[in-house]
């Protein structure tokens, strides 16, 4: 059964080391919430609801991480344009 049908996609900034670190470091803690996530008395729909909205924090994450040098962007707003 479909309980929603949405996506969530992830800009993952992949152009350095520290790029590199710091997506290892995301995905890893990710995947934990997730597990913690599967195993929660939560049903379905609000298990969903926050699977997406951990995503939404790994974006925002991933994107504040790979701009932390700029000052001319608000860090987690986008990163080379991606939203």
């Amino acid at each position: 059964m479909s309980y929603q049908k949405t996506a969530r996609r992830l800009t993952v900034p992949l152009e350095t080391k520290e790029h590199i670190v710091n997506a290892a470091e995301i995905f890893t803690e990710l995947a934990k919430d997730y597990r913690q996530l599967m195993r929660s008395n939560n049903s379905i729909a609000n298990k969903l609801t926050l699977a997406q909205t951990q995503i939404l924090y790994a974006n925002s994450d991933l994107k504040s991480k790979a701009n932390a040098d700029r000052d001319d962007v608000i860090n987690n707003s986008y990163y080379k344009k991606a939203t």
